[in-house]
């Protein structure tokens, strides 16, 4: 088979009908493929040469970093409280989305190993997904029922979504192309879930209490995710010009670049909502 000349060939790249059916999840992307190399190293190699999955790879990669200095940048200044808990809220949030973007960098670098590796890591890449939904869905909701602990444990608990995500995106047999509207379905279902804690702060405390809380960084947070769930599942751009954003600018990168986008928001969302925590006695004046 063509794909198996890859595994002695470091930066050679195939087309979409040279490589196994494995690898060709999206049908307007037509070149740029590195094929089945059957070795970590060769994949790790892939890191240095041009290829259909570099983008993928670096949007997320480099997401790391910029979450991890913004986050140090609002906690050292004067942009965040000195409260334990505060600075803990940060850190579950910021670690979650890291692990998020560093399972998704290791999916994208070594999903041309072999079917069964692929398949391993695009289940931590679902696993990563689900971290980061928890992780968002626990920091927002502390702020917004910070004085009344049974409202906040009511809607922490609707992470535990997450188990049926986690039952739909790491069954083996729901992976693949066949299956690819059914997890996006399921990763749509649970984050509009984030919806419902914002819809409650606004019946409940109104819209200045609310926005005091960040509920407008959690809006464009949400706006982002949901333009980056929109454009992966459309494929748009290359549906509309196949084999021309085979490289750089296809929807997989768009949606890795709402997705980070959206975790720094949510970063300077949290800071905004500790800082006022810290500066309106909310629970005193019964808000």
């Amino acid at each position: 088979m063509a794909c198996k000349a890859t595994s002695s060939t470091i930066g050679h790249l195939w087309t979409r009908d040279q490589v196994p059916a494995w690898q060709q999840d999206n049908p307007y992307i037509l070149t740029g493929y590195r094929g089945a190399n059957y070795s970590y190293r060769k994949a790790l190699a892939s890191l240095g040469y041009l290829h259909n999955q570099t983008g993928n790879i670096f949007t997320h990669l480099f997401a790391v970093p910029a979450l991890v200095v913004l986050a140090v940048l609002v906690n050292h200044g004067r942009h965040i409280s000195t409260d334990a808990v505060d600075r803990l809220i940060l850190a579950i949030f910021v670690i979650g989305a890291s692990t998020c973007f560093l399972l998704s960098t290791c999916f994208h670098t070594f999903s041309c190993h072999s079917a069964p590796v692929e398949q391993l890591w695009v289940r931590a890449d679902f696993l990563g997904s689900i971290i980061i939904t928890a992780a968002t869905f626990l920091a927002g909701e502390y702020y917004f029922f910070f004085c009344e602990h049974i409202r906040m444990g009511i809607h922490m608990a609707t992470v535990s979504l997450s188990v049926l995500a986690v039952t739909v995106l790491l069954t083996p047999r729901l992976q693949g192309p066949n299956y690819r509207t059914l997890r996006l379905i399921c990763f749509c279902l649970l984050g509009v879930s984030g919806f419902v804690p914002m819809v409650d702060s606004l019946a409940h405390y109104g819209w200045n209490h609310s926005k005091r809380y960040s509920i407008v960084y959690y809006l464009v947070e949400m706006l982002l995710e949901v333009l980056g769930a929109v454009t992966y599942g459309c494929r748009l751009p290359e549906r509309l010009a196949p084999g021309r954003f085979d490289i750089w600018g296809h929807s997989h990168q768009f949606f890795h670049i709402f997705t980070a986008a959206a975790a720094l928001v949510h970063v300077a969302g949290l800071a905004n909502a500790a800082r006022n925590t810290q500066s309106f006695a909310r629970c005193a004046t019964g808000l």
